[in-house]
């Protein structure tokens, strides 16, 4: 019988929340005793989210074929203030009714190992192990949206141990021994699917995204899981393993996890005010020109006598007489590289083909000259059970236009 494969991965087709982690080392892979039955039944999940009811998750070994789940949404803990100080309402009644949001995300998983009440935050819908007919009717409370996808699983963000925020001290955020775990209930199956996860909470608010999507090909889901931690997203991806009826991790840029992609990328100034970018493993390269790109003149890129260090020009002075020196103002060798992760996103190429796109923005010399972004793509290797480097794409920014500098019209 054909393996199945599901991934679930960390930036975002299913129903997307938000969080973020630091690996713990070995992934934790649990599941019901049960067994995968594609004979399973249709369900319908019928999925509250928000209000005033607290997070209520059924028993998928008890649950009928219509399911009725009660979850919240990420309410950033600024913005609940902001809400009621427009009510002029005082500052011990918003410390109630942010208490007794907070209150509402902790719920009863026992079916599923948890001993106490548990946090649950970010969520997905998806399918992992069986195509049906199932279907999510979603109710968004707050803004009255509704949406139908299809799926009969439910993935969530389960925080064990985790305090509440206004008893909290964040300075002492590493004292905390809460656990975070992904867990998928496979209602058409009634089973679930249990692992710890690097991501984790910085606080109730900045949830993480939840994606599902086919991210090996086979026609099944996996679960792309990111979140944007000190201004650069990082991601997980799992996949259903039928051999152990759970989940086993086949992406992460946690480099503990030794799971990311593998490529080299080079960046190279040359003479002319010219750059070089390239990832050496595919042999791709683009030269573009910085002149084209910045509002500076080959003038303001030149190195003069009168320089000196103290200058803050000395981050793009690294010509003389148009030839690229070795040194810049400071004595420090001029560098490209690559900065923080700015998006992760699933898309199919032209040949049907699903692919991971990561963006990075590359910097020259320091991260205020910014030369464009880098796009990696990458696809599932069933070899070797992880992603590999298909291809890549370097994109500019869109030339510099003086006029619109004046006019104010530029961001």
């Amino acid at each position: 019988m054909r393996k199945l494969k599901s991934i679930l991965c960390t930036l975002a087709c299913g129903v997307l929340l938000s969080a973020c982690g630091v690996s713990e080392g070995s992934v934790v892979q649990e599941s019901a005793d049960s067994v995968v039955d594609n004979m399973a039944l249709a369900v319908t999940l019928d999925i509250t989210v928000g209000g005033e009811e607290s997070v209520s998750i059924p028993d998928p070994a008890q649950a009928g074929e219509t399911i009725s789940v009660v979850l919240q949404e990420d309410i950033n803990k600024y913005e609940f203030r902001e809400k009621y100080i427009n009510d002029e309402i005082s500052e011990s009644e918003y410390d109630k009714k942010y208490t007794q949001y907070e209150s509402r995300l902790y719920t009863d998983l026992s079916f599923a190992g948890f001993e106490n009440k548990v946090l649950v935050t970010s969520f997905a819908v998806g399918t992992v192990t069986k195509k049906d007919s199932s279907t999510a009717n979603i109710h968004y409370v707050n803004d009255g949206k509704e949406d139908t996808i299809s799926g009969n699983c439910l993935a969530l963000h389960v925080v064990d141990g985790m305090k509440t925020d206004m008893v909290q001290d964040d300075e002492n955020d590493d004292e905390n021994d809460d656990e975070n775990y992904i867990l998928i209930i496979d209602y058409a199956n009634k089973t679930f699917y249990k692992t710890k996860t690097n991501f984790f909470l910085n606080g109730y608010w900045y949830w993480m995204d939840m994606q599902f999507a086919d991210l090996t090909g086979d026609g099944f889901d996996e679960l792309l899981i990111q979140h944007c931690y000190n201004k650069s997203i990082d991601a997980e991806a799992y996949r259903y393993d039928e051999d152990n009826h759970g989940l086993k991790k086949i992406y992460s840029t946690w480099e503990e996890d030794g799971l990311e992609e593998k490529f080299t990328f080079y960046g190279i100034l040359k003479d002319n005010y010219k750059l070089e970018v390239g990832v050496k493993e595919i042999g791709f390269s683009e030269e573009i020109s910085l002149l084209e790109i910045s509002r500076y003149k080959a003038e303001d890129f030149e190195i003069h006598e009168k320089d000196d260090g103290d200058l803050g020009e000395w981050v793009y002075k690294l010509w003389k007489d148009g030839k690229i020196q070795k040194k810049d103002l400071l004595g420090e060798e001029p560098e490209v590289y690559l900065y923080t992760t700015d998006d992760v996103s699933v898309k199919k190429n032209a040949d049907g083909i699903p692919e991971l796109i990561i963006v990075q923005p590359v910097m020259v010399n320091h991260r205020s000259f910014w030369a464009g972004n880098l796009y990696r793509h990458l696809q599932y290797d069933e070899e070797t059970d992880g992603f590999v480097v298909a291809g890549a794409e370097f994109k500019k920014p869109q030339p510099y236009d003086e006029e619109e500098m004046e006019d104010g019209t530029e961001d």
